[in-house]
């Protein structure tokens, strides 16, 4: 579980990555986004101001909203004896290093399980990448259920909803009225129900125009999807994912996910009194109380390997056992 000041920080980039538009507009329409921005965070965290000519902003997290999700975690966070070792999904963490919402409801792990969930049966199991110029209305609403309109207002004729395994190949379709855009302002990350795919090998051509052809004449009645391996998009060859039903596919993030993992926290059995949670209680340093701190640590996410954690958070038992409770211990090592 994140401590206080993971909680300040992933909330100041949410903020931050939600307001950064409003730098660019007039300053009427900019103190129109921060309202709806402090609207749903249920705190005046964002404001707007005129900076000699130019708009300047100030982001401010206040204690008591950082205190109100980490009073959300302590209810939520009750380790569940079968998440230890569930192994966390590439894309999670950055989804959830976004979304204050995801982190106020369960961990990493909770949510790879919940993921595990979706699409079960379906031939692909990886998280895929959408680029896109409308995020906020795919979050809000899903992909739309006219296909030609949806790639109207996406600006491509392709057809079929089109997902990359690669960020950097969906991230060259983030497009806004003047051209491309950078970094992660329009990526979707996506599961995809894939139960019947058309799989075929394109590292003969030097473009993706075979890969469209055949997405248009996809013989829809033997399959439900086409992936295409080795496709040479503008930065290397990637796999590509085409479904042709909004109900294939589940976004990351979106309003329904947010409930849905909510839902499925909700619903999981409380974890009755059991070893590991006594090694918890006791900072008994076994390997899966090692790996559950390990997976929502800030050594994780900077990169840092498991046993110099392990090390790490050993000597700071070591040194606080004298002076403070093994609870405070803890929260201390829950910030490292």
């Amino acid at each position: 579980m994140p401590c206080k000041l993971q909680i300040k920080e992933n909330v100041e980039k949410f903020v931050d990555k939600n307001s950064q538009r409003g730098l660019s507009m007039s300053l009427q329409d900019a103190n129109i986004l921060a309202s709806n921005i402090n609207a749903k965070m249920k705190n005046h965290v964002v404001s707007f101001y005129n900076d000699g000519g130019k708009i300047g902003r100030i982001i401010n997290i206040p204690n008591e909203l950082v205190d109100m999700y980490f009073d959300i975690e302590v209810k939520r966070r009750t380790p569940v004896t079968t998440d230890i070792n569930i192994p966390v999904k590439e894309g999670v963490q950055e989804i959830f290093d976004s979304n204050p919402e995801l982190v106020s409801i369960g961990t990493t792990a909770q949510y790879s399980a919940y993921l595990d969930t979706i699409f079960p049966d379906s031939k692909v199991k990886d998280i895929v990448y959408h680029g896109t110029k409308n995020l906020e209305s795919i979050l809000e609403n899903g992909f739309k259920k006219n296909i030609v309109e949806f790639n109207r207002k996406e600006n491509t004729q392709r057809v079929g909803y089109w997902f990359f395994k690669e960020k950097i190949n969906a991230q060259m379709y983030q497009m806004d009225d003047t051209g491309y855009v950078g970094g992660n302002s329009g990526l979707v990350y996506n599961l995809l129900n894939s139960k019947k795919p058309f799989e075929k090998d394109y590292s003969f051509s030097n473009n993706f125009i075979p890969i469209t052809i055949d997405a248009e004449n996809l013989d829809l009645n033997n399959y439900d999807s086409l992936i295409g391996l080795n496709v040479n998009e503008d930065v290397g060859l990637d796999t590509e994912y085409i479904v042709y039903k909004p109900e294939q596919i589940h976004t990351l993030g979106s309003k329904k996910d947010i409930e849905g993992f909510k839902n499925f926290v909700d619903n999981r059995p409380a974890a009755s009194a059991n070893k590991f949670e006594l090694d918890i209680k006791n900072l008994n340093l076994t390997p899966e109380v090692v790996n559950y701190l390990y997976q929502d640590s800030r050594a994780k996410s900077q990169g840092r390997d498991i046993e110099s954690y392990k090390r790490e958070i050993s000597k700071l038992i070591n040194n606080l056992q004298s002076d403070f409770t093994n609870s405070e211990i803890l929260e201390t090592i829950k910030c490292i």
